[in-house]
C-alpha cells in the first residue's frame, strides 16, 4: 500500500518579520492607556518607569476547583485504565470544554491538570441553576492523542475556595505566604486562556501569536537563525532559531490593587526539519543529539490507517500526528523488533520495525541508522516495553515553537543576543514610580588605599579599576605562591611561549601583593613545571577524565610528597585550554579540585596573543585576583560602615542554591544543592559544602547537616560561636516560600542548638537570630529611566546602579500560615552596571527578620528596611573575582557558582544513573509511580557513597579535604 507524505500545513509556516512591518496587539487583552497617578506619590523624586500596567476592570469572581478524574474506559478485552499524565488530563479537560458547550454551559475556565479556576461556580447539572460545592461530570468523551474518542467513568471539579475580587484592596489585605500564589496562579490561568482563545478565533486571517507555555506569547513572523558555528554546526543556517514575544502575568501591588507585568520575551526554538537531519547535521556526536531532542514534539509525516472505535475522527488530522519524543536509538533501525499489539511484552520479538514499514510502501534509509521512541522508555536492558513506539527519523518533523529547554552553548548565546537587545517604546500606560538609589560601599584594598564613590579614581556606575593612578591595586590579604605549574592541554604544536607566561604570571602576582617563592626561570626544571599534554578533539568527558588523570598524576603528584602537603605546601596550576569545551572543562576541574587537590587555574588559548605571550592587563589581574583568594588570600574587603551599623564580630553570612539536572537528562538524575558561609568578620572569604539530593527537588535535604559544617568552619576560626546569621536563599518560587520557612530555617537552628549544647555553650540554645531573604532573578519586573539625568546611566540607557524600588510594584508584609506577620518589605535592588540590554534588577523577599542591632542609648532593635537593603547592596561589592558590583548578593553568586562546579563533577556519575525496573503487567499505576519516586530518592545516597562521586571516606565534600583546597574559594 502506497503512502504519501503529508507536508506541514501552510499556515504554520514561519516569516522573518520585515523592517516596515508591524507587531500585531494581543487580541483579547485590553489595558487603558492612562498613566498611573496617585496622590502619595506627587512630588516626590526620584522616579522610575516599570513595565507594570494598571488593570481596571476584572470578574467579580474567581472560584478554585480540585480535579479528581475516573479511569478511562478500555475495550472488553482491556480494564479500565487511570489518567496519569498531565497531557492526557489536558485532552479529558478539552472532551469537557466541549460537552459543557453543548449543554448551553458557557463559563471562562482555565485548568493545569490537577487545578481549575472558573469566573462562576459550575452547576451540578446543565440547564439548572442550582450552585454545588462539588459537581461531577460523568461518561465524558474525549479524543485521545492518535485522534481515537474515548470516556472516562467521571471528572469530579472538588470546590476549594472562592475569591471576591470585587476589591482588591479586601482580597490581597497583605502577602499571604499560602493564598497569594494560588490567587495568582488562578488569575493568571483566566487570563492566558482568554488571550489564546482570542488567538485562536481571530479574525485577521492568519495566527499572528502562538503561545508557548504558561506565560509567554511569539510573534510567529518575528524570527532569525541562530547560526552559532559550534563544533556540532554543520548547517550553515543552523538547527537553532531565536523568536521574540511577550511574556504577560497579573499581579496584585503593594497598594492593593491589580496590575498587568507586560514584558519582551526572546527564546530559542528548534528550526523545523525532519529529525533525521538534524541528527544529520549534528555529525557523529549522536548521543548529544539524542539528549537535546528528548522532549521535542515532533509530527508524523506518513498516512497511518484508520484505527478501530475511531468514530468520526481521522487520525491523519494534523492535531492527531503529534509525538514526544522519549528517546533516539542509534543504530537499531534495520534489526529492531517490536511487539505487536496484544502481546505481551519482554524480550525483543514479532516483526522488524524495518520491515513493518516497507510494507506500508515506505523505504526508510536514514544515514544514521536511527529510529525514533516516542513511547515509553526502553527498560535497563535496551528492551520494548509496554507502550513503547517506534519511528524511522526520516518520517518525523520538528514542528514549530519547539522551545529549547536547556542551556545554549556559548557561540549560539552570543548570536542570540543580537535579537534579544530590542528597544523598548514606553506607552502612556507605563507605571511610573517612586524610587531610591543607593551610594556605592567603600572597597579597601592594601594598605589606605581606598575606592568611594567619589574622586577620579572612585567607583562609577558600580565599577572601579585595579589601578589608582599609577599606582596598582595591592591585594587586601596578599597569599603565597609556594610553587606554580603552567599546564598548556593542546590539539596541536601551535607554540607558545611557556616559559615567558610563567614568568609574566609570577611578576604580575608580586605586583599586586603576593608572595612567591616559585623559582626564577635560571633555576626552573622546565619539564617539570611546564608541560604540554595533548588531547583530542571533540572527545566526551568520559573519555577525557580517565587520560587527563592518568598525564597529570605522574607528571604533578610525583613532584611534592603528601608530607609537604599536609603542612603549607600549595602549588597553583595555571592551565592553558585550547577552546571552550564544556566536557573538558570538567574533567580537568574534576582531576585538580578532586584527585590532585591542587588549587587552579583555567585560561583559553585564544587570550594569549599570537606574537606576543603576555596576557592583556586587565585579563592578567583577573588571574591574578583568583590565584590570590584559592591560595587563602584576600583580594579586597568593604569599610566597616557599609554593613548598617551591625556587629560583624559574631555575624555568619551564608548563601544557598539547588541546582537541577537538564532537560532530557536520565530520570532519577540528581539535583545538586550548595551552602556557603563566610569565614570571618570581613565577610568576604567564604567555604561551601556540596550534597546530592532527589531529583528537581528543591527544598535542600541536607540543610542541618551542611549548615552545621559552616558553622562549625566559622567556630573553629574565631574561637566563639556566631550569633547571628543573614541568609540569601537562591532560586525558590514563591509557591515554595512556606516550606522553605518550615524546612530550611529550622533545619539550621537545629544544626546551631546542637552544636552550642556540643560545645559547651548550651546558654546560646535557642537564641540563634536569623534574617532570611530569597532572592529572585527570574522574574519579568523591569525598570527604565523617566528621562532624568538622575536616574539614567552615563553609559547606556539603564536605570543607573543602586537602584532601589521597595513600593507599588512590591507586596509589603508576609502573612504567616500561623498568623505571624514578618514586617519587613520585599524589594527589588539594580546593584549592578548592565553591559548589554536592559538591566534585571534581583528581587528580595524577606522570610524572617531577627538580627539585631545596638542604637543609641545600648537599646537592640530588629534591622530595619533600609538595614537590610544596605546590607544586601554591600553584599553586591563583595564578590572576590571582578573589580565591579555583581547583579545579586555574593554569597547567593557563590552557591550558585559552587552547584556550578558540583554539576562538573557529577559527570564522572553519569553512568551511575541507571533506569528504574519497568512495571509489571499486574501492577497498579499508582503503586509504580510510588515505586519510581522512591527509586528517584534512593539514587542521591547511592551515588553518594560510590568512589566516583565522594572519593574520601573521610571527608563529606568530594573534593579534597580543608587543608589542601577546600578551606579557599577554589570553585571560583
Amino acid at each position: 500500500m502506497s503512502q504519501r507524505l503529508v507536508p506541514r500545513p501552510n499556515n504554520q509556516k514561519w516569516q522573518k518579520l520585515e523592517d516596515n512591518e508591524e507587531e500585531p496587539e494581543l487580541d483579547g487583552l485590553k489595558t487603558p492607556d492612562s498613566e498611573f497617578s496617585d496622590k502619595n506619590l506627587k512630588n516626590k523624586t526620584p522616579h522610575v518607569i516599570t513595565n507594570y500596567l494598571p488593570v481596571k476592570t476584572w470578574p467579580s469572581l474567581l472560584v478554585e476547583y480540585s480535579l479528581s478524574f475516573g479511569k478511562i474506559l478500555n475495550n472488553e478485552d482491556k480494564p479500565p485504565s487511570p489518567v496519569n499524565e498531565r497531557r492526557e488530563k489536558i485532552r479529558v479537560l478539552s472532551g469537557l470544554r466541549e460537552y459543557l458547550l453543548s449543554h448551553g454551559v458557557n463559563i471562562q475556565w482555565s485548568s493545569d491538570g490537577t487545578l481549575l479556576w472558573s469566573t462562576a461556580r459550575f452547576d451540578s447539572q446543565p440547564g439548572t441553576h442550582a450552585s454545588q460545592p462539588h459537581v461531577e461530570y460523568n461518561d465524558v468523551e474525549f479524543q485521545t492523542q492518535n485522534g481515537s474518542v474515548k470516556k472516562i467513568s467521571f471528572v469530579l471539579l472538588n470546590h476549594q475556595a472562592d475569591y471576591n475580587l470585587t476589591n482588591p484592596a479586601s482580597t490581597f489585605p497583605g502577602y499571604d505566604l499560602i493564598r497569594e500564589p494560588k490567587l495568582i496562579t488562578a488569575m493568571n490561568a483566566i487570563v492566558m486562556e482568554q488571550i489564546s482563545l482570542a488567538q485562536k478565533t481571530s479574525t485577521t486571517g492568519h495566527l499572528h501569536v502562538e503561545q508557548v507555555g504558561a506565560n509567554k506569547f511569539f510573534y510567529d513572523k518575528a524570527w532569525a537563525h541562530l547560526s552559532g558555528g559550534g563544533r556540532f554546526d554543520q548547517n550553515r543556517k543552523g538547527d537553532l532559531i531565536t523568536m521574540r514575544g511577550y511574556f504577560i502575568s497579573v499581579r496584585p501591588s503593594a497598594d492593593n490593587r491589580l496590575l498587568l507585568n507586560v514584558n519582551t520575551a526572546t527564546s530559542a526554538f528548534f528550526q523545523p526539519m525532519l529529525v533525521s537531519q538534524f541528527l544529520t547535521n549534528w555529525g557523529g556526536n549522536l548521543p548529544k543529539a539524542s539528549e537535546i531532542l528528548k522532549g521535542v514534539r515532533v509530527r508524523i509525516t506518513y498516512d497511518r490507517d484508520q484505527h478501530e472505535n475511531t468514530s468520526n475522527a481521522n487520525p491523519n488530522d494534523e492535531e492527531y500526528r503529534t509525538k514526544y519524543i522519549t528517546e533516539i536509538i542509534e543504530g537499531r533501525l534495520n534489526r529492531q523488533k517490536f511487539s505487536k499489539r496484544g502481546q505481551k511484552q519482554g524480550p525483543p520479538e514479532g516483526s522488524l520495525v524495518l520491515d513493518y514499514y516497507k510494507e506500508l510502501g515506505l523505504r526508510p534509509q536514514s544515514s544514521n541508522n536511527c529510529l525514533v521512541n516516542c513511547g515509553t522508555p526502553l527498560d535497563r536492558n535496551g528492551h520494548p516495553t509496554p507502550g513503547t513506539l517506534f519511528y524511522p527519523a526520516e518520517y518525523l518533523e520538528i514542528t514549530p515553537y519547539n522551545i529549547i529547554k536547556r542551556t545554549l552553548n556559548g557561540n549560539h548565546s552570543d548570536a542570540m543576543k543580537d535579537v534579544a537587545i530590542l528597544p523598548l517604546t514606553f506607552g502612556p500606560g507605563l507605571l511610573k514610580i517612586p524610587a531610591a538609589f543607593l551610594p556605592p560601599p567603600d572597597v579597601l584594598y592594601s594598605g589606605t588605599l581606598r575606592k568611594t564613590g567619589t574622586g577620579a579614581m572612585g567607583i562609577r556606575n558600580a565599577r572601579w579599576s585595579f589601578k589608582h593612578g599609577t599606582e596598582v591595586c595591592k591585594f587586601r590579604e596578599p597569599a603565597t605562591i609556594e610553587d606554580l605549574f603552567v599546564i598548556r592541554l593542546t590539539y596541536n604544536s601551535f607554540a607558545v611561549n611557556m616559559d615567558q607566561i610563567y614568568s609574566n604570571f609570577i611578576t604580575a602576582c608580586t605586583k599586586h601583593g603576593m608572595i612567591s617563592k616559585c623559582l626564577p626561570l635560571g633555576r626552573l626544571d622546565q619539564q617539570r613545571n611546564l608541560l604540554n599534554i595533548p588531547i583530542q578533539r571533540d572527545q566526551t568527558f568520559e573519555a577525557l577524565y580517565p587520560h587527563l588523570l592518568t598525564s597529570l598524576r605522574s607528571k604533578i603528584q610525583s613532584s611534592f610528597s603528601v608530607a609537604n602537603r599536609a603542612a603549607t605546601h600549595k602549588p597553583l596550576a595555571l592551565i592553558i585550554l585550547p577552546s571552550q569545551d564544556a566536557d573538558l572543562y570538567g574533567a580537568v576541574k574534576k582531576v585538580f579540585d578532586c584527585a590532585l587537590g591542587m588549587p587552579n587555574i583555567c585560561c583559553q588559548s585564544e587570550k594569549l596573543a599570537k606574537t606576543n605571550p603576555t596576557f592583556s592587563e586587565s585579563y592578567l589581574f583577573n588571574l591574578t585576583a583568583k590565584a590570590n583568594f584559592k591560595l587563602g588570600g584576600q583580594v579586597h574587603k568593604l569599610d566597616d560602615r557599609s554593613w548598617a551599623g551591625v556587629d560583624t564580630e559574631r555575624l555568619l553570612i551564608m548563601g544557598a542554591d539547588v541546582t537541577h539536572p537538564s532537560p532530557g537528562s536520565p530520570l532519577g538524575t540528581p539535583s545538586i544543592a550548595a551552602l556557603v558561609g563566610s569565614v570571618n568578620n570581613d565577610l568576604v572569604t567564604f567555604e561551601g559544602s556540596v550534597r546530592l539530593q532527589k531529583s528537581r527537588s528543591e527544598i535542600i535535604g541536607n540543610m542541618e547537616e551542611m549548615a552545621r559544617e559552616r558553622i562549625l568552619s566559622w567556630s573553629a576560626r574565631n574561637r566563639a560561636f556566631p550569633i547571628k546569621i543573614i541568609f540569601y536563599r537562591d532560586g525558590v518560587s514563591e509557591s515554595q516560600y512556606d516550606a522553605v520557612r518550615r524546612h530550611e530555617i529550622q533545619a539550621i537552628r537545629d544544626a546551631y542548638d546542637k552544636i552550642v549544647v556540643d560545645g559547651q555553650k548550651p546558654q546560646l540554645k535557642g537564641l540563634l537570630q536569623i534574617t532570611f531573604l530569597v532572592v529572585g532573578k527570574r522574574h519579568n519586573t523591569r525598570f527604565y529611566p523617566d528621562g532624568d539625568d538622575n536616574t539614567t546611566s552615563k553609559d547606556n540607557s539603564n536605570v543607573k546602579p543602586g537602584l532601589l524600588v521597595d513600593s507599588v510594584v512590591t507586596r509589603g508584609n508576609i502573612k504567616l500560615p500561623d498568623g505571624k506577620v514578618i514586617t519587613a518589605k520585599d524589594f527589588y535592588l539594580q546593584s549592578h552596571q548592565a553591559l548589554l540590554g536592559t538591566a534585571r534588577s534581583a528581587h528580595y523577599v524577606v522570610l524572617e527578620n531577627e538580627v539585631q542591632k545596638r542604637v543609641r542609648g545600648g537599646v537592640f532593635v530588629k534591622l530595619s528596611d533600609h538595614d537590610i537593603q544596605t546590607i544586601t547592596h554591600s553584599c553586591c561589592y563583595t564578590y572576590s573575582r571582578c573589580t565591579s558590583a555583581v547583579s545579586y548578593c555574593t554569597p547567593a553568586y557563590y552557591a550558585d557558582r559552587l552547584c556550578a562546579r558540583a554539576r562538573e563533577y557529577f559527570k564522572s556519575c553519569r553512568n551511575l544513573v541507571d533506569k528504574p525496573g519497568a512495571r509489571r503487567d499486574e501492577q497498579d499505576r499508582q503503586d509504580y509511580d510510588d515505586y519510581v519516586e522512591q527509586w528517584k530518592s534512593d539514587v542521591p545516597r547511592r551515588i553518594s557513597t560510590n568512589p566516583a562521586w565522594q572519593p574520601y571516606t573521610d571527608a563529606p565534600n568530594p573534593w579534597w579535604g580543608a587543608r589542601w583546597i577546600g578551606d579557599a574559594m577554589f570553585w571560583l
